[in-house]
């Protein structure tokens, strides 16, 4: 999914995505104007937060509910996304952890993600 393998540290996770003309969505999301679908940039998001709480966190935690999801800019074949998450903080019995997707300096999308216990 990601061209790098993700960076994980103590405060959050970052990885790289390009966004290839080639896939799937292209030939069929939009043809004549093909726009890369909000629900992959947000599991794009949930798999770094997935990646981060498990790697770093060393929690068998399950991502449970995705919340606050904001689509902010359109994602187009050829763009160099940055997919990138928060330190992960408690609320309750779960852990919430706020991720993005930016393109630049460019928010193109967002979301908070929750995690608890199996």
């Amino acid at each position: 999914m990601f061209a790098e393998t993700p960076h994980v540290r103590a405060d959050g996770a970052k990885a790289v995505l390009h966004v290839s003309g080639t896939t799937p969505f292209a030939l069929g999301h939009y043809p004549e104007d093909p726009i890369y679908p909000g629900v992959l940039s947000l599991g794009c998001m949930q798999a770094l937060a997935t990646e981060y709480v498990q790697r770093l966190k060393r929690f068998d935690m399950e991502p449970t509910g995705i919340k606050r999801v904001s689509y902010l800019a359109q994602i187009r074949p050829g763009d160099k996304l940055d997919v990138s998450c928060d330190e992960a903080k408690p609320k309750g019995d779960s852990l919430i952890v706020k991720s993005r997707v930016m393109r630049g300096a460019e928010l193109c999308a967002r979301a908070e993600i929750a995690f608890s216990a199996e």
